[in-house]
């Protein structure tokens, strides 16, 4: 192989490692901010008299249709403000990503709640099946062909990493099965 071949190959890899490392950091958000925001819709709908919404292992018995797309849903305000304010979710910090604006600070909560939206929409299509899997797919084939997300270049956004070591993949990885059974068994909203 050529140099430049074995660079492009190279780097291929390395914005494939990169994708796997936002999915990680998106699963670790869904759970966490999905669970807060779940317990916070929970309590909204109950004291309004709106809705009662139980844990999600007992919603998912009967709409189990509709359960993932309110999960986007309840994680959707709070990573639109963390993103605004910060640049970092749970997740994101986690794994050491950051989302910045051009020069390279956090975008503000107006890019912030149209960043989360796009993601929500065309970046997990609302967890819908199969068309949560094809907007996944979408959008790991742009990350890997282009450096960036579809919604990362329309709102000039871009993520900054850090390198990680083996110990805090390896946290990271823990933190990812217990935030999803703390969600599963409705611990947040004990809280």
């Amino acid at each position: 192989l050529t140099a430049a071949k074995t660079g492009q190959i190279a780097q291929k890899r390395d914005l494939a490692a990169q994708a796997l490392r936002r999915l990680i950091a998106r699963q670790i958000d869904l759970a966490v901010l999905g669970g807060i925001g779940w317990a916070l819709l929970s309590v909204i709908g109950f004291r309004l008299g709106l809705w009662s919404l139980g844990s999600p292992k007992i919603e998912l018995e009967t709409f189990a249709f509709f359960v993932p797309a309110l999960l986007v849903l309840a994680a959707l305000p709070l990573e639109a403000v963390a993103i605004g304010l910060s640049g970092f979710t749970p997740g994101r910090a986690l794994l050491g990503l950051r989302v910045v604006n051009r020069s390279g600070k956090a975008p503000g909560l107006n890019i912030g709640w149209q960043r989360a939206g796009r993601v929500a929409l065309l970046g997990q299509a609302f967890l819908i099946m199969p068309f949560n899997l094809v907007a996944y797919g979408i959008a790991f084939a742009g990350l890997v062909g282009n450096g960036r997300t579809h919604w990362d270049r329309a709102l000039d956004l871009s993520i900054r990493s850090t390198p990680l070591s083996a110990n805090r993949w390896s946290a990271a990885l823990a933190v990812l099965v217990v935030a999803w059974a703390l969600w599963l068994e409705g611990v947040w909203m004990r809280l």
